[in-house]
């Protein structure tokens, strides 16, 4: 399975750097209200709730490590002590780190106006042409760790909500760009609801795949002790009658030969316990233990 988060470190200042690398800095400090040195309440929320996913997409990646595919990602989890609590931070963090973003990208462009670049924006047919609005070199600072994040991000979404949401996002800017900031409210609002509604219908349905999987290993652990149990009240069941049965007889001058005459009998025994032996050889042996027991011999031990 692919580690996005090898790479990101978690504490909020590193973070913080990485932001203001972004292609969309440059442009968006023009806006009056940004001041890189009195940051918005915002950015310390996005700041705060992306610290909490990259914890939590690192708690969770150790917890699936060696997972192939989701069935063993599935596993991984119902196995593990915390597994459905894992999935549960995840998902929260990640509807956290997305509202906060877009609630930010909104701060960010207020008092901005520039309809030319709103009309442009609204052309586009994707994020990297959007970026390179704002830094013709934009395709430069797209790295393997940009491309996972977004990924990780946009996990399990249908083609159509991928291009649904991105018209809704490139709306949201170019509205804004244009002097229209409520319908940009709108779209925030939107995106907002629809990747947190696709995140938790996702998240119910792994949830209900991990509990299906508690359940089959509960279950197989109570039947192994059913059935530990049964056998070794079988075993029980058909030694008390094999040794009444050899008891009962004076045919036989040994132990070893009242196993080797008896055993067909008490094999038939062992069937109305439903036990068997694993095999003749341990069968005779384990008969002539039972026989042994009764001290019947004692004084020519054989």
């Amino acid at each position: 399975m692919e580690n996005i988060t090898a790479d990101i470190p978690s504490d909020k200042k590193s973070i913080k750097d990485w932001v203001f690398n972004s292609v969309f800095i440059e442009e968006l400090s023009e806006n009056p209200n940004f001041d890189i040195e009195n940051l918005p309440n915002e950015i310390e929320l996005l700041f705060e709730s992306f610290s909490n996913f990259v914890v939590s997409v690192k708690t969770y990646e150790a917890v699936i490590e060696g997972s192939q595919n989701e069935e063993d990602v599935i596993k991984a989890l119902a196995k593990h002590i915390n597994g459905l609590g894992v999935l549960k931070d995840l998902h929260q963090a990640r509807h956290n780190t997305w509202a906060n973003f877009i609630k930010l990208m909104l701060k960010m462009m207020e008092g901005v106006y520039k309809p030319g670049l709103g009309m442009e924006i609204a052309n586009c047919d994707s994020l990297l042409k959007i970026a390179e609005l704002f830094n013709p070199e934009a395709s430069k600072h797209v790295n393997e760790l940009l491309v996972s994040i977004k990924s990780n991000f946009m996990k399990g979404m249908s083609e159509q909500l991928i291009n649904t949401l991105f018209e809704n996002f490139k709306s949201l800017i170019a509205c804004q760009f244009v002097g229209l900031p409520k319908q940009a409210s709108l779209f925030a609002d939107y995106l907002i609801k629809e990747l947190i509604s696709h995140q938790e219908s996702d998240a119910i349905r792994v949830r209900e795949q991990i509990l299906r999987v508690m359940g089959a290993i509960e279950h197989s652990k109570m039947a192994g002790k059913k059935g530990g149990k049964k056998t070794q009240e079988g075993s029980q069941e058909t030694s008390k009658e094999a040794i009444a049965l050899f008891l009962s007889t004076n045919e036989y001058p040994n132990y070893t030969q009242a196993a080797e005459g008896l055993y067909p009998q008490i094999v038939e025994i062992g069937k109305k316990y439903s036990f068997q032996f694993n095999s003749v050889i341990n069968g005779h042996r384990t008969v002539v233990k039972w026989f042994r027991s009764t001290k019947r011999f004692a004084k020519s031990p054989q």
